[in-house]
């Protein structure tokens, strides 16, 4: 029996012969032959004298090749990832593996991807034959080993960015028109609202699909106040903002959408003025006010009068001044208390000077010089107990 690529040893011893060949070709009537041949051979010995001739043969046999076996190290195919193949073979000229690997005829083991399953064949061949042997894969469903968001809270014009980690897969998408993502590890995405997004991954053998969920919080105001929350009749006054999650902001008195800015001049036009901010997302909706308090001054031009200089040589006995009016800027020393004018008005025939508007005009300076919000406000609760100012209840919280 004849294995290929061992070698054979072909003798011979012959006797009373004038001439000996083997195949034709002339040898000494006895010799060692050592050969090497790769199929089923035959050889003829002829001796020959002046008497005659005589032949013998050999025959030197290969039998079919022999694979003594065909193994895959992992049955369970990983896309992407190589199977390792290996396999021993006797008296084979030639190996073959199907499924796009090819011939192997001189290697033990190779690596090959594959991704589908099924078997995989290996064909080991000589001039007397071939044999096959063959080993079945299995193609698992794809594996989804993470699926998540960096931040699952949605922030308006931030992205927010997908990142996954999928095994076995021959292709990967995700809804809400994104598409195929099969040869990317993450994505960013802007979304607007409260939005699923469902990853799908699929392979021959079927396909598995995770979701997650970002969420938009409802509509957050995180400050809505004004410059001056008390002002000077005729004054504007500067109302500001900051919202999160909202598509859209509006804000009471005929002012109107406010979306795209942080802030808006006002001239209010009442004695108490409540403005209401209404921010409006996806996910809801929100509402803040500021109460902006007028008091009025005398005005000239939408500007203060200068504080006069007034001399305090008034001479209240002079029947030419007349105190039905308000004092004039030369007639008055403010440094004069209030108890001080009304025991020189008792001696002015029961003439009364307008009180009303100093009193006025003096809570009014020393609210416009606090700088503490808190006594603002409290000395606006007074000032609105003391006149009693009437107060727009439309928009009264």
């Amino acid at each position: 029996m004849l294995n290929l690529g061992s070698p054979i040893h072909l003798s011979w011893i012959v006797q009373h012969a004038d001439e000996v060949s083997i195949d034709g070709e002339k040898v000494e009537a006895s010799g060692l032959w050592k050969l090497m041949p790769r199929e089923t051979t035959t050889y003829t010995l002829v001796a020959s004298n002046e008497i005659g001739e005589v032949r013998a043969t050999c025959e030197v046999s290969l039998p079919p090749p022999e694979i003594k076996y065909f193994k895959v190290a992992e049955k369970a195919i990983q896309i992407g990832r190589p199977s390792i193949l290996h396999w021993e073979v006797e008296n084979a000229e030639q190996v073959f593996i199907d499924r796009g690997v090819g011939e192997v005829s001189n290697q033990s083991f190779t690596e090959a991807y594959f991704d589908r399953p099924g078997p995989v064949v290996l064909r080991a061949v000589n001039a007397s034959g071939e044999v096959t042997a063959s080993v079945v894969l299995s193609l698992p469903l794809p594996e989804i080993n993470a699926f998540y968001a960096s931040d699952p809270i949605i922030r308006l014009g931030e992205p927010s960015v997908l990142h996954w980690d999928v095994v076995n897969f021959s292709e990967i998408s995700i809804d809400q028109e994104i598409g195929d993502v099969s040869e990317l590890t993450r994505v960013e995405v802007y979304p607007d609202r409260t939005t699923r997004y469902t990853l799908c991954a699929r392979n021959v053998s079927g396909e598995v699909r995770k979701s997650l969920e970002l969420t938009l919080p409802p509509p957050k105001i995180l400050h809505f106040g004004a410059d001056s929350e008390l002002a000077t009749e005729g004054r504007s006054v500067n109302l500001f903002w900051q919202v999160e999650n909202a598509y859209k902001i509006t804000i009471d008195h005929d002012i109107g959408e406010v979306t795209h800015k942080s802030r808006v001049r006002v001239k209010p036009d009442s004695t108490l003025t409540t403005y209401i901010l209404t921010a409006t997302g996806h996910s809801g909706e929100a509402q803040a006010a500021v109460d902006v308090s007028i008091f009025p001054i005398p005005m000239e031009q939408n500007g203060f009068i200068p504080t006069p200089e007034i001399s305090t040589d008034i001479d209240l006995e002079n029947e030419n001044f007349d105190l039905s009016l308000p004092p004039t800027e030369s007639e008055l020393d403010l440094n004069l208390s209030l108890s001080d004018i009304e025991k020189n008005i008792k001696k002015r025939n029961g003439k009364k000077i307008d009180l009303e508007y100093y009193k006025k005009k003096e809570i009014t300076e020393d609210l416009l010089e606090l700088e503490k919000p808190s006594l603002r406000k409290e000395i606006a609760r007074i000032y609105k107990k003391v006149f009693k100012p009437k107060v727009n209840s439309k928009h009264k919280r």
